[in-house]
């Protein structure tokens, strides 16, 4: 019958190995040579040899394994392992780990992992031994041990694909959480007639989003309608200012011809006004015409009369 080493310790195996690829394996074991199968040991198969445990199960397990101390990497020994494994068990995040031998030192559930001296043969000075409870359950488990946590462990391609999905889910439920309440944010409508304490009426910001565009759509309408007004007044500005200034440059050419012009008082009112009301409307390049048409007027001095009637 072939035996088998349990998967609780093939997985303590592993992860070991992960963080100490280069580690020295020479005083690694799992089933036990000829000094263990004379007595019994964790490392004799249950069923072909001299176990410690026997399960009611016909597989013929191992349930101890032997880890060399050496791991060949700096800031990283077997007995900051040893303290974090037995730390797990303490906490109860760890149950299937029967007890653990290292450095003359034993952890034992019996005696709920409490530190104490190891007084057998060998004082597992070269290695860490660790034995799995004998139930199908702990002879199974695959808690994970966190040995990451006593290195710096580079991510590898899962590791980051974990860390975005769990940003882009925290992200999303922040946008969520951020956009409702933007949403329903009260904010006071200046677009709607205040109360009598002149408070403006409280909308929320998504009513005001939902209906933007179309007052965005009514504020340009709005524009565009008075852009065309003011164009059609100066259109009328310059027409009548165009025709004004040809009345008056024909009086002042038939002064300055040395005609005697004869004006009434309701004439000059109305050349009189009719420039003011350009100066007035026009812009400064007009203005500049006017007041040069008046000083050609003050040049023609008394050739231009007039009759009170």
């Amino acid at each position: 019958m072939a035996w088998i080493v349990v998967r609780s310790l093939n997985f303590l195996l592993a992860a070991i190995n992960a963080i100490a690829p280069n580690r020295d394996k020479s005083s690694d074991g799992s089933i036990g040579d000829t000094s263990h199968s004379a007595r019994p040991s964790g490392h004799n198969p249950d069923e072909s040899g001299s176990p410690e445990d026997q399960d009611s199960d016909s597989i013929d397990e191992v349930r101890a394994r032997d880890f060399d101390k050496d791991l060949r990497r700096p800031g990283l020994t077997m007995e900051m392992i040893c303290q974090h494994l037995v730390a797990m068990c303490r906490s109860g995040e760890i149950r299937w780990i029967k007890y653990i031998i290292f450095d003359g030192h034993i952890w034992s559930a019996s005696s709920g992992f409490r530190t104490r001296a190891y007084t057998g043969s060998n004082p597992h000075d070269k290695h860490m031994h660790v034995s799995s409870k004998p139930d199908t359950g702990s002879e199974n488990d695959t808690t994970p041990l966190r040995l990451e946590s006593l290195v710096d462990m580079p991510l590898d391609g899962s590791d980051e694909t974990k860390i975005r999905n769990i940003v882009r889910a925290e992200l999303a439920a922040a946008y969520d959480d951020i956009a409702g309440a933007v949403w329903l944010r009260g904010m006071g409508d200046p677009e709607k007639a205040p109360d009598a304490n002149g408070v403006h009426p409280n909308s929320t910001a998504g009513s005001f989003l939902r209906y933007l565009p179309q007052r965005v759509g009514s504020v340009a309408a709005d524009i565009r309608a008075r852009d065309a007004a003011e164009i059609a007044r100066d259109a009328a500005v310059t027409t009548a200012l165009s025709a004004q200034a040809a009345v008056i440059n024909q009086l002042v050419t038939l002064v300055e011809d040395g005609e005697q012009v004869t004006l009434t008082d309701e004439q000059l009112r109305t050349i009189t006004g009719a420039v003011t009301t350009a100066a007035d409307s026009a812009g400064a390049a007009a203005r500049q015409q006017i007041a040069a048409m008046a000083r050609r007027f003050d040049a023609a001095g008394d050739a231009l009369q007039y009759t009170s009637e």
